[in-house]
């Protein structure tokens, strides 16, 4: 009796410990970016008008791999008008813009010692005047997405920031480093 007792509480003290560590490892091999809460608008080498948005790699230890961006404009349309003759508020124009990079092999891991900020990214599209009177537009949006997967695990996760007033969108730079925030 002693010793059956003593088998049981071993097993279901493994599979407690096990689903411990898988559920911590589930949570540590994801990837995690982070992309800036507004759109900086500048001036290209050529004198061209250009929106960038950052998105930095927040993981300290593991590179982001497959990086993929995708930058919408939300507009909406007339839909279907029921009794009361509003607007369906969900049907909205997407149209895509052009981003530079569409894509990255690899964002590098997070590290305090890296004096370039490799491991963070400014996404550049040249189609400003789109994105800028999308925003001034009432109830229009710009969504702006990354997908990315973990170096080690090759579990991706979509990142999404949604920008809906003409303040996401202003004049400057972004900090060097980790910041997300604008000069």
């Amino acid at each position: 009796m002693d010793a059956s007792l003593a088998v049981l509480i071993g097993v279901a003290s493994s599979l407690a410990a096990s689903a411990v560590f898988l559920a911590g490892m589930r949570l540590i091999l994801i990837p995690k970016l982070g992309i800036s809460q507004q759109i900086a608008l500048q001036q290209n080498e050529k004198g061209e008008r250009v929106c960038r948005i950052k998105v930095v790699n927040q993981r300290r230890f593991s590179e982001v791999v497959n990086v993929n961006f995708e930058l919408v404009t939300l507009r909406p349309i007339a839909g279907d008008r029921g009794k009361n003759q509003k607007l369906d508020p969900y049907v909205y124009r997407l149209t895509r813009l052009e981003l530079r990079p569409q894509s990255v092999v690899a964002l590098p891991r997070c590290r305090g010692s890296d004096h370039r900020a490799e491991y963070a990214l400014r996404v550049t599209t040249p189609q400003s005047t789109e994105l800028t009177t999308a925003l001034e537009h009432e109830n229009s949006q710009v969504r702006f997405r990354a997908y990315g997967e973990h170096a080690w695990s090759r579990r991706g996760k979509t990142f999404e920031m949604l920008y809906s007033t003409a303040q996401s969108a202003r004049s400057g730079d972004f900090y060097l480093g980790r910041s997300l925030d604008m000069c």
